[in-house]
């Protein structure tokens, strides 16, 4: 599926490690913008947890709604 990404500065070593490079765009900010293909499923969503909160998926926005989802029920399990 195709998505675009964008990624804080403090994880460009991982992004420049497991991306093209012509798929991504250095911003002002220092922020790095990423369109690219990845699989779609279990691990696309598991892949883009694993930054946390330094990567904000703006499109597509069915993924979006999936990681948001899962994020929730992490959050939900994690509250005492």
């Amino acid at each position: 599926m195709e998505v675009s990404l964008l990624f804080d500065a403090a994880v460009a070593y991982r992004v420049l490690d497991d991306f093209e490079h012509d798929s991504i765009a250095r911003q002002p900010d220092g922020t790095l913008l990423v369109h690219t293909e990845i699989p779609q499923g279990e691990w696309a969503t598991s892949y883009l947890l694993s930054f946390g909160p330094a990567v904000r998926i703006l499109s597509p926005a069915p993924l979006q709604r999936e990681v948001q989802q899962i994020a929730e029920n992490i959050s939900f399990h994690h509250k005492t």
